[in-house]
């Protein structure tokens, strides 16, 4: 994932919650999602209405939702939870990125397509730049490599930063 300063606006969250949002991630790229959802209750209270919280939370339920099938009732929950937040942090990058990719795996595409293109960010290549990092973390590597050919036409230097992403690797490497 990429965090630009001018695009996504970092709350003060206490350092025991940054760090579990930290652990909650790496249990989650591991399939671990009770262990990511125990260290994210760990919080403290004041820290879990951020967006940051907020968007840390559903990487992981996304995780799990991915696990099992395009067909889970989680998706639907997702979904509906991701509009509210988007309404409310509109200008929430990674919130819109993780909409735009639960619409796709619902198959609503027209509809992702529309979030994308009435973004404000859309020109800047920072939702596509995301987008891309969650369709190679789920295994969609030539989706990803799509994305970054938009994100090479839509802003060059993020496109040479995503040769050094990990989170790209592959996606690289076939484009």
């Amino acid at each position: 994932m990429l965090y630009f300063k001018e695009y996504h606006q970092q709350v003060r969250l206490e350092m025991s919650t940054r760090k579990l949002i930290d652990a909650a991630d790496g249990y989650s790229y591991l399939g671990m999602h009770e262990e990511a959802m125990s260290e994210l209750a760990l919080a403290c209270a004041e820290d879990t209405d951020s967006p940051e919280f907020l968007a840390a939370a559903i990487r992981v339920v996304i995780s799990q939702a991915v696990g099992e099938g395009n067909s889970s009732e989680r998706w639907s929950m997702v979904e509906e939870s991701l509009r509210r937040l988007v309404e409310q942090y509109a200008d929430n990058v990674e919130l819109t990125v993780q909409l735009v990719f639960v619409l796709c795996r619902r198959g609503k595409g027209d509809e992702a397509d529309t979030l994308l293109h009435n973004n404000p960010n859309y020109r800047t290549g920072i939702l596509h730049y995301n987008l891309a990092c969650y369709e190679a973390k789920f295994g969609d590597v030539a989706m990803a490599s799509k994305l970054l050919k938009v994100v090479g036409k839509l802003n060059p230097d993020m496109r040479k930063k995503s040769r050094t992403d990990p989170d790209l690797y592959l996606a690289n490497s076939s484009s």
